[in-house]
């Protein structure tokens, strides 16, 4: 009865996931890609954290008790407080601009990378073309990796390229998925 019900569903494909006892098909190329894919972009956030917790060591951004850490190098912590005082100078202006700039880089990231790897695990379940899928997970990986090295080094309009890049792999994959699930 329960199969019956499902072959008049109008999601295609629906019942044969109901009645086969090997539910899911996933390509090992496109498996391969999103892992390494997802291993390269938890490596640069990874690192992304890292730069910018050492920057808001520089600009005394972090809190009071982080003072004795070693990255501290006997700069008082404060939350940013103490930074302030002294923002006239050109060191503490650079500081501040750099660590601001990470403080962006880890933001933008936050908003990209969970979507993006969503869908391309999310798109193994049902992508039309395994070269579409591997391009478009490379594309994204390679598109986030472009654009941190592009924001920290203030590179325009590489940044805006990269960002369009990895942005144009998502769409990519979504369109991929959404045409295999319909086909």
């Amino acid at each position: 009865a329960l199969d019956a019900f499902l072959r008049h569903l109008p999601v295609p494909s629906l019942h044969v996931y109901a009645t086969m006892s090997s539910a899911l098909h996933i390509d090992p190329c496109a498996h391969q890609a999103t892992l390494l894919a997802t291993l390269v972009i938890f490596v640069k956030l990874f690192l992304t954290f890292m730069a910018q917790g050492k920057k808001r060591f520089e600009t005394s951004f972090r809190p009071p008790e982080d003072t004795q850490l070693s990255l501290a190098k006997g700069r008082k912590q404060s939350y940013g407080a103490l930074h302030k005082e002294k923002a006239d100078s050109a060191e503490a202006k650079n500081a501040l601009e750099t660590e601001t700039r990470w403080v962006r880089i880890v933001s933008n990231d936050l908003e990209n990378i969970p979507v993006g790897l969503i869908i391309a695990w999310a798109a193994l379940l049902s992508h039309y073309s395994v070269t579409v899928h591997v391009v478009c997970v490379c594309m994204f990986a390679a598109g986030r990796v472009a654009h941190t090295v592009a924001y920290a080094a203030a590179l325009q309009p590489h940044r805006a390229i990269a960002w369009f890049v990895a942005v144009l792999g998502v769409i990519g994959m979504l369109v991929n998925a959404t045409v295999g699930f319909y086909l």
